[in-house]
């Protein structure tokens, strides 16, 4: 019998609806789920999609660089930082005839370009790739490190490296031990060292009482709060040269970094709860911070139930009110 999708699910292959399709889009990358998974396969299948993501990320930012230095015009924008707008790429094909060619050709372009608004100009002049010639040399970099990430993946050398990582510095953080270069010398990863290396007894590195999803959920809830500190900063604490005499770029980076905030604290509550349902021992956490907040969860989800409520309304009122002021020409109050 031909295997359907999902191949990890065999249940959910012998649905006869679309459901087949969405609820295997849905839970492709929840791996715990799938059939026959075994502990071993679970961190295979995490690493690889680690470098995997990281192999996309390299090759997008490689091409970031690449269509600047090729279709940019970062050096004559280096000239005059306050009046020559940046040029992020041409565009191909211009809907709408000849007048959106016209209105798109801009910033000193022969043809129809987009207009940078992502801060990137201002970012690479601040780490001084001021020149075509800097873009390519990092675009090429950049490149050659996305296929790396994605044969270290293909190769299993991710797990050697992801492992050393964890083992020498996310675990003993977690903990409360902190690597510094005198660690190297003098402190140890594990309580009994290299010892059940070298004596065969390797369970004893594995007994972590860690779940995997409330680590994951605090790491995305902790990544949530510092990308929303940084969309406040890029107008409060500008990082970058000029980038304060540019409020357009200004504007869509806060909105970009929010977003981005947004996305990762809904993974950091998603984990959360998939924590709850699948780790959570109530006997490993009598009358601790978790329990409690479960003993009382329906006074808490009501009360933030409201006070999403309020500040939604109350901000929807706000944009009405400033919107229909701007209609009428009234001046905001």
């Amino acid at each position: 019998m031909a295997l359907r999708f999902p191949r990890f699910s065999q249940g959910l292959a012998q649905d006869p609806t679309t459901r087949r399709i969405w609820f295997g889009i849905a839970t492709a990358h929840d791996f715990e789920s799938h059939d026959d998974i075994i502990e071993e396969r679970l961190y295979q299948n995490i690493f690889a999609s680690h470098f995997g993501q990281l192999a996309i990320i390299f090759l997008w930012t490689s091409g970031n660089l690449f269509h600047v230095a090729w279709q940019g015009n970062s050096e004559s924008w280096v000239q005059d930082l306050l009046h020559v707008r940046p040029i992020a790429h041409a565009i191909w094909d211009p809907h709408f005839g000849q007048p959106a060619v016209e209105a798109f050709t801009r910033g000193g372009a022969l043809g129809p370009v987009n207009i940078a608004y992502s801060g990137v100009y201002q970012w690479w002049y601040t780490i001084v790739l001021c020149t075509n010639q800097d873009l390519y040399t990092g675009a090429l970099f950049l490149f050659i490190l996305s296929a790396i990430s994605l044969i270290t993946g293909l190769f299993g050398v991710s797990s050697l490296t992801w492992t050393g990582h964890l083992v020498h510095v996310a675990i003993p953080a977690s903990r409360g031990e902190y690597v510094r270069w005198n660690n190297f010398l003098d402190v140890l990863p594990h309580p009994q060292g290299l010892g059940p290396l070298f004596t065969g007894q390797w369970n004893l590195y594995a007994q972590n009482p860690d779940s995997s999803s409330h680590l994951f959920g605090l790491a995305l809830a902790s990544l949530g709060v510092i990308t929303s500190l940084v969309a406040q900063h890029i107008y409060s604490l500008p990082a970058y040269a000029f980038i304060a005499q540019d409020f357009t770029t200004q504007a869509a980076l806060y909105t970009h970094h929010q977003y981005i905030t947004g996305f990762t604290m809904t993974g950091a509550f998603a984990h959360g709860a998939i924590f709850f349902i699948r780790d959570y021992n109530p006997e490993q956490n009598e009358d601790n911070v978790l329990a409690r907040m479960l003993d009382h969860k329906e006074a808490i989800i009501s009360h933030l139930s409201w006070a999403s409520l309020f500040l939604g309304f109350h901000t929807l009122g706000l944009y009405v009110h400033n919107d229909v002021m701007l209609a009428f020409g009234t001046p905001e109050k």
